[in-house]
C-alpha cells in the first residue's frame, strides 16, 4: 500500500462526478501517475462510482471514500470494495470500527493524522 503512494504522495478527490464519468476521470488520473482516489460521500451515487473504481482498478490504485462521518457509510464504503477512508471523525472507536470493518490493509485519513492499519 505505501508502494502506491511512494512515489506521488497525492490524493486525488473526484467530488460531484458521476458514475458514468468516474472511469474516464480516473483513467486520466492514473495515468498520469495518482494510486490514491477519493469519492466524497457527498458526490452523485458514491457507493456505484467507488465500485466501479474498486473493480477496475483493484490493488493497482488506492479508492475509496472522503466524507465518511458514520459506521453505516463504513459498512457501505467497504460493500463497495474501498480501501481508502478519509474523515474528520477523529474518534478512537469509531477508528477501531473502520479498522476491523474494511478488509486489511486499509487507509484511514483524518484532518490530523495518516493511519495504515
Amino acid at each position: 500500500m505505501t508502494d502506491l503512494l511512494a512515489e506521488l504522495p497525492l490524493v486525488a478527490i473526484l467530488r460531484g462526478v458521476t458514475p458514468a464519468r468516474i472511469e474516464g476521470v480516473a483513467a486520466a488520473l492514473f495515468d498520469a501517475g495518482i494510486r490514491a482516489i477519493e469519492v466524497p460521500l457527498n458526490s452523485p451515487d458514491p457507493f456505484k462510482s467507488i465500485e466501479i473504481l474498486a473493480k477496475t482498478y483493484g490493488e493497482r490504485c488506492l479508492t475509496g471514500a472522503g466524507t465518511v462521518l458514520d459506521t453505516a457509510n463504513v459498512d457501505r464504503v467497504a460493500d463497495a470494495g474501498g480501501r481508502l477512508l478519509v474523515t474528520p471523525n477523529t474518534n478512537p472507536a469509531a477508528k477501531t470500527y473502520r479498522a476491523h470493518r474494511i478488509m486489511r490493509p486499509f487507509w484511514l485519513l483524518t484532518r490530523s493524522s495518516s493511519l495504515r492499519i
